[in-house]
């Protein structure tokens, strides 16, 4: 079963700040970036978090509803 989550990469740091990127689980983990970045060490839900989490829902819905992996449900919904 395919599953994503937002999560902020700690890993690195940018001019701009930590990147926020989506973490795709299925069999393998895969990570896709999000272009926007947050200052602190945790991820905090702002608007813009807010509102990409939901169309990541959509996505999983429309994945889960015609048996698709993840990426073939991006080029439908959008980034």
């Amino acid at each position: 079963m395919t599953s994503a989550t937002i999560v902020l990469d700690i890993r690195r740091i940018t001019k701009k700040g930590y990147p926020v990127k989506i973490r795709v689980t299925n069999k393998k983990t895969k990570y896709i970036l999000t272009n926007f970045f947050q200052d602190g060490k945790s991820l905090k839900k702002t608007e813009q978090v807010k509102n990409r989490q939901k169309k990541l829902d959509q996505e999983l819905d429309y994945c889960l509803e015609n048996n698709l992996d993840f990426e073939d449900s991006r080029p439908l919904q959008g980034t």
